[in-house]
């Protein structure tokens, strides 16, 4: 973690976290839900650490454009995707918001086996911030396997 405003101070943030994996389908598209908790131990300026935990929720929807299928294992697609950051506790501590932070994520890409997608997508990544507020606009381009 980079502090707002400094240079070269670079802070160190640990995580242990618990999730549970949903999927199913929805009509002709694939939908994939994710909760997630997360215990975190942030390194302040000062040498100290704060513990504060944090709940992520996660859905992705995606739509194979060849129709409908029962089982998509070939073809292009497009993806859709939001995840929303909660601070459910030490929240003073942090940017002082139950909201953290948000993205929000549109894509097409390819299916080549059920092993293999290469996907590229726009991602919009909101930040709530303490002094001020964030978003970052990010290109993306991934390789995603499945063994």
């Amino acid at each position: 973690t980079r502090l707002v405003g400094t240079s070269n101070t670079v802070l160190t943030e640990n995580r242990i976290w618990e999730q549970y994996i949903f999927a199913h389908k929805l009509k002709s598209s694939f939908v994939s839900h994710r909760a997630r908790l997360e215990q975190r131990f942030i390194e302040q300026t000062n040498g100290d650490e704060i513990f504060a935990q944090r709940f992520r929720y996660f859905v992705r929807l995606m739509q194979p454009l060849q129709g409908k299928v029962e089982v998509f294992s070939k073809g292009p697609f497009v993806a859709l995707q939001n995840e929303v950051f909660l601070n459910i506790q030490n929240k003073e501590l942090l940017n002082n918001s139950l909201f953290d932070q948000n993205r929000l994520y549109i894509a097409g890409g390819y299916r080549f086996s059920k092993h293999i997608d290469l996907e590229a997508g726009y991602l919009n990544q909101y930040t709530n911030g303490i002094a001020r507020n964030t978003s970052n606009r990010v290109a993306q381009l991934a390789l995603y396997t499945r063994f």
